[in-house]
């Protein structure tokens, strides 16, 4: 059984060995052609090129050349997929490698059978110096390839040494066919630039034989291309976009530079819409902010939308015009920005229907979606809680300016009061839950509604979705151990990183709990640089609380007292979790499990051990803490209170 050599240029694989001063043989080992294979099996003659070369590189006498002067001589012949190497081409080829001898072959698979073929040539002369031919079955493929080798050699006049020997039936890539097959297919998947395709191939190597080392580097290697070249995009991507956002900025003025009472005309009102664009793209927003309310004073919170310019265009389209002249268009999906800056420029112009949709976004804006308005512009400015107080302030000012009556601006059910107190309550229950505050805002906007049977049914709904928001507030903070942001990030980075200002390895506990998280901490430092949605920040911030509790628990944390000095004592409080339970989650089946989980874990028998045996004192805690934080406190079934 054999292997065959070669790097793959087309379908084509070839490897070479080039001259040394030291007068070592110098070997150029050509692409294996496919004889009666089934299609299946088309790039199989890449992954055998791959491991014939292995074998025949620890062969003292021996030397090869790199691969990338066969494909650069390769190219220049246009020996490209599904060329036939004859004898006179791989003489050419070897020449022009400086090679003194030519291996050229081919590989059969038909059913069970598995057929190698080879000859070596010499360069100078063309003459062949030793065919040679191997077969089984696939199931023996290694040793058809390691058969083929040594009557290879023969020709070569190279004496295989016991070590050497050794070494070739030893060594293989892997045992099973199929994973090496699979293998071939992501080489040659690859080599036609179907990199979706060579990836799912190259996993299905590893999945058929874990242990397969050659798959696992490529796939890493083709991981690290494909990462590569989409950061190569981002950048000319992000390259595009900041050439056309600094010549908008330059064009059109900040409109805190003009005054009360200065009329626009179309042309100076479309550059300062495409000025605010690039704003909120850059997340800009208090800038934006900040000229958004400065022009709502200016115009005397009278928005309109201008008519039709003195050419006749519509407002829509003065605008897609100086966006074009300016190469702005809307940003594609390799910058990481908002939905709002995927649209293009003349579909983000609803602000200027209306005072109201200035102020919220548009006539179907509602609290749970994005908004380009003033209203937005205070969500991405500012946290929380000033957010709160800076609607209340937009409120008073809407009624100052009788807004919401004088022009009888109103959205759907609601008028523009309305809508902005229910942009602050659904703010407070998405940041802070429920509480009285919260309430008595949603029972007053009931109120309002009441004698109004269509608004009362949207305003419920909208009540509906706020309450719901509110609970999955109250579900992240369990899930956090009521950490915010900042606290998670830095532990799990720390974590990642094996930071000694964070990460405390001190003592048997913290040493193996920070051994066995340290990999969790890099994959999860992995998925937070990539998180792009609220959804994958929130998903994350939820899976950094459990390991975050199990850090601080037993004082891994620096600055962070242990609340546990050993296993034992997490023990005994999960032996009496029952009477920290809360009595509203008492049927709840989620609860019910966690429960059972912990009675399991903290039964007598496992107290034994651990006065027997002290030394599975760190796995027990491990597992006993993330029973507790990840399952019973996570799911808000307990009330620990300051434990």
């Amino acid at each position: 059984m054999r292997r065959s050599v070669g790097l793959a240029l087309g379908s084509c694989l070839l490897f070479a060995a080039a001259a040394r001063a030291d007068g070592q043989a110098t070997l150029a080992v050509l692409p294996l052609e496919q004889g009666a294979a089934s299609e299946a099996y088309q790039g199989l003659g890449s992954a055998l090129a791959g491991m014939l070369v292995t074998d025949l590189s620890g062969i003292e006498g021996l030397t090869l050349v790199e691969r990338q002067r066969l494909g650069a001589l390769m190219d220049e012949l246009k020996l490209g997929e599904g060329k036939f190497l004859d004898a006179r081409t791989a003489q050419k080829l070897g020449k022009g490698l400086g090679a003194r001898y030519v291996v050229t072959g081919s590989y059969s698979v038909v059913g069970p059978k598995f057929l190698l073929d080879a000859r070596v040539v010499e360069v100078e002369t063309g003459r062949i110096l030793q065919a040679a031919s191997s077969h089984g079955t696939v199931d023996d493929f290694v040793a058809v390839e390691k058969d083929l080798v040594e009557d290879l050699l023969k020709g070569l006049s190279v004496k295989l040494s016991s070590a050497d020997r050794r070494k070739l039936y030893v060594q293989a890539p892997t045992e099973k066919f199929e994973a090496f097959s699979a293998y071939g297919e992501g080489l040659a998947r690859q080599e036609k630039g179907d990199m979706a395709a060579a990836q799912r191939a190259f996993e299905r190597a590893l999945k058929l034989d874990p242990r397969f080392e050659g798959a696992r580097v490529a796939l890493a290697s083709m991981q690290s291309t494909v990462d590569t070249a989409r950061a190569e995009q981002r950048a000319e991507a992000a390259k595009y976009r900041d050439e056309a956002h600094g010549k908008i900025m330059d064009a059109y003025p900040s409109e805190l530079k003009r005054k009360k009472g200065e009329a626009d005309d179309a042309p100076t009102l479309a550059g300062l819409a495409l000025r605010w664009m690039v704003l909120e793209n850059e997340d800009r927003h208090c800038e934006r902010l900040d000229e958004m309310m400065h022009y709502l004073d200016r115009v005397g919170w009278q928005v309109r939308v201008p008519g039709r310019t003195p050419g006749g265009k519509t407002f829509e389209q003065l605008v897609r015009d100086q966006a074009e002249a300016h190469g702005f268009d809307r940003l594609s999906g390799d910058v990481a920005t908002s939905e709002a800056a995927r649209k293009p420029p003349r579909g983000r112009l609803e602000i200027f229907g209306s005072t109201y949709a200035f102020i919220i976004g548009d006539d179907r804006a509602r609290p749970y979606s994005e908004s380009s308005g003033v209203v937005g512009a205070i969500q991405g400015c500012m946290p929380p809680a000033k957010q709160l107080e800076r609607l209340d302030a937009l409120l008073a000012q809407a009624k100052a300016h009788e807004v919401d009556y004088r022009f009888g601006v109103r959205a759907g059910n609601f008028d523009l009061g309305t809508s902005i107190e229910l942009y602050w309550a659904w703010i407070h229950a998405k940041h802070m839950g429920a509480n009285d505050a919260l309430s008595k805002r949603t029972q007053a906007l009931l109120t309002r509604v009441a004698d109004d049977r269509d608004a009362k049914k949207e305003m419920l709904d909208v009540v509906e979705r706020m309450l719901q928001m509110a609970g999955l507030y109250e579900l992240h903070q369990l899930r956090r151990l009521g950490q915010g942001e900042p606290e998670l990030v830095r532990a799990m980075t720390g974590l990642a990183a094996h930071d000694a200002k964070i990460i405390n390895v001190e003592g048997p506990y913290c040493a193996h709990i920070v051994k066995t998280l340290e990999p969790q901490g890099k994959a999860w430092v992995k998925r937070w640089e990539k998180s792009k949605t609220p959804f994958d920040v929130d998903m994350s911030l939820d899976q950094a609380g459990p390991n975050y509790g199990v850090l601080k628990a037993m004082g891994c944390l620096v600055g962070h007292p242990a609340r546990f000095k050993d296993a034992m004592e997490i023990h005994q409080l999960l032996a009496g979790i029952q009477r920290y339970a809360r009595p509203d989650k008492k049927d709840d089946d989620g609860c019910i499990s966690a429960f059972q989980s912990a009675e399991t874990l903290a039964s007598p028998t496992m107290a034994q051990q651990l006065e027997t045996m002290p030394a599975m004192g760190p796995t027990l805690a491990y597992g006993y803490l993330m029973t507790l934080y990840a399952s019973l406190v996570g799911q808000g079934c307990v009330q620990l209170g300051d434990k």
